[in-house]
């Protein structure tokens, strides 16, 4: 008796290849791309909770390596030296700025709101960030880094005679130290624990044709 059996194995075989490359070469980046922005989105509305500035203002510092299916990584950059200070809903008073600093209005004496030629709208005050005047500042306080003072003394071409420089904006903490709290990180952390499964299955089917 001759027995003749005959398999699809090589078949099968050739649909797990194809499906495992598909997972890599589509599903997987495209599940990571969408879990960063998940993180992301998380992080901007934790930052916004926890130090009153909006997702708007912090996203322009932020920036996302997207993942591909030759680098299967994707990289949340934070980047900026400060906010400005003008972030922090402020308000001018007679003693100074007024400002929402982490849950808590302060004023800080000496400063004003003022709106340069390029239309660009800051906190600004006489001084400058240590060492980096260029002048000699004779020193009359100081909020963090920035420090209070009047420099020589510079005429203008205009009706207000001459002013003392030299003035400069006010930043405040810097975007990459907010993303960097404990509890920033770990909602966003949450979030992507949270959606992984589904966001790598949605994506699988997806890749799938499904």
């Amino acid at each position: 008796m001759r027995l003749s059996v005959r398999t699809n194995v090589d078949q099968v075989l050739a649909d797990v290849e194809r499906a495992l490359t598909s997972v890599t070469s589509v599903a997987a980046p495209r599940a990571l791309n969408e879990l960063s922005d998940q993180a992301q989105t998380a992080g901007l509305r934790k930052i916004s909770e926890i130090y009153h500035v909006g997702p708007r203002t912090t996203e322009r510092y932020v920036s996302i390596e997207l993942a591909s299916p030759s680098n299967l990584q994707a990289t949340i950059t934070v980047k900026g030296a400060g906010f400005p200070l003008y972030a922090f809903q402020p308000r001018q008073t007679k003693a100074g700025v007024s400002v929402q600093v982490k849950g808590r209005r302060i004023t800080i004496p000496g400063t004003f709101l003022a709106k340069t030629k390029s239309g660009h709208v800051g906190v600004f005050a006489r001084g400058a960030y240590g060492g980096k005047s260029g002048r000699t500042l004779r020193e009359t306080g100081s909020f963090g880094r920035f420090k209070f003072g009047r420099g020589e003394r510079v005429k203008r071409a205009n009706r207000w005679g001459s002013t003392e420089l030299p003035i400069n904006e006010l930043f405040t903490f810097g975007p990459a130290e907010s993303f960097g709290n404990a509890d920033v990180t770990a909602a966003m952390q949450d979030r992507v624990e949270e959606q992984a499964a589904k966001v790598l299955e949605r994506n699988i089917r997806f890749a799938r044709g499904g």
